[in-house]
């Protein structure tokens, strides 16, 4: 199956609601991309080498726990088992080769139908919506390239990476701080607002209310971190050093520093704040000497922490009945 072909199977309604559905805030461009559908719907096609692979990249951080990536694979290694195919980015590639792309027989099962072409209209206008701005765009990144690779040593190493200019806009962004008097009737709303966002039954919440309580005691005896944005509180984390171990249940809580606590503002998820919150807490270890920080997580964070570079240890019966509790590692690196 090609693209063309799903392009001109649906209507742009259909289209229409399930890009809203999976892409909400492109709202205010859908004109714009009624506009493509239908040029799409009548351009002639263009031989492409490349297949469409649409794939769920998991992420505590990223709205429903995952985002969705779109990229094209060469044909004529991309069902040699035996090879690491390499994956390209396609958000450049004109758009009638988009229309002769087969769709991936992986994709195909994964998505439906509507959502591959919901998912294919959002990567291929990510730089714009006017093929020739794309191609200028493409053609300025390589002269950029062109003048980047004919530098000399010594200027070549005063740039720097696009990572550093992120965290270094970050860094005037966001602002992490010890949390404060005050701060507590904050933390614990946010606390809540990410359990209901998780969908969480109601009645867990009767069992939560003391442990996700943060109260004016819990602050001077912890250590506990909000993150700010225009002085606006969007997350917390906070750690506990335990003295002696005990058990809750067939859980084995050891002594040792543990992560109680790492919750985000639902509208701020998708933001990588749980990365930043987690970045802050490895240089926190490290600056105090603190080996291990051991964590309790929910199921449904083990992709984050592992991402971070946790260990999953063991997954324990919840005290909640029919959940579980995973106990994962983090060994802090000198």
């Amino acid at each position: 199956m090609r693209f063309k072909d799903l392009i001109r199977n649906y209507s742009w309604l259909s289209v229409e609601i399930k890009l809203l559905d999976l892409y909400p805030g492109e709202k205010f461009r859908i004109s714009a991309y009624k506009d493509i559908f239908f040029q799409l719907q009548v351009m002639t096609e263009k031989k492409s080498d490349m297949s469409i692979v649409i794939g769920k990249e998991y992420d505590r951080d990223a709205p429903n726990g995952y985002y969705v990536g779109v990229s094209g694979r060469k044909k004529d290694n991309a069902n040699d088992e035996h090879e690491i195919t390499p994956f390209y980015a396609i958000e450049f590639t004109p758009w009638d080769e988009w229309l002769s792309m087969e769709i991936d027989s992986n994709t195909i099962n994964e998505f439906t139908e509507l959502d591959i072409i919901a998912h294919c209209l959002y990567e291929m206008t990510f730089i714009g919506f006017d093929e020739t701005k794309i191609q200028g765009e493409l053609n300025h990144l390589a002269k950029a390239a062109e003048a980047v690779e004919n530098m000399t040593e010594e200027e070549k190493a005063k740039l720097i990476t696009i990572d550093e200019l992120i965290s270094a806009l970050d860094d005037k962004l966001y602002k992490i701080r010890r949390a404060q008097d005050g701060d507590e009737a904050y933390l614990t709303e946010i606390s809540f607002a990410s359990k209901k966002y998780l969908a969480f039954a109601s009645e867990y919440f009767t069992i939560w209310e003391s442990e996700q309580t943060i109260s004016k005691k819990y602050l001077p005896g912890n250590e506990v971190f909000v993150l700010e944005k225009d002085n606006e509180i969007l997350a917390y984390y906070s750690i506990v050093n335990l003295h002696e171990p005990f058990k809750i249940g067939e859980v084995e809580i050891e002594k040792g520093f543990w992560l109680k606590q790492m919750f985000i503002k639902p509208e701020n998820i998708g933001e990588e704040i749980g990365k930043k919150l987690f970045s802050h807490l490895i240089d926190f270890s490290k600056e105090n000497s603190i080996k291990e920080i051991k964590i309790l997580a929910d199921p449904n964070s083990k992709g984050f922490f592992q991402k971070m570079g946790c260990d999953y240890i063991k997954e324990y019966p919840s005290t909640i009945k029919n959940r579980t509790t995973l106990k994962m590692s983090y060994h802090c690196k000198n």
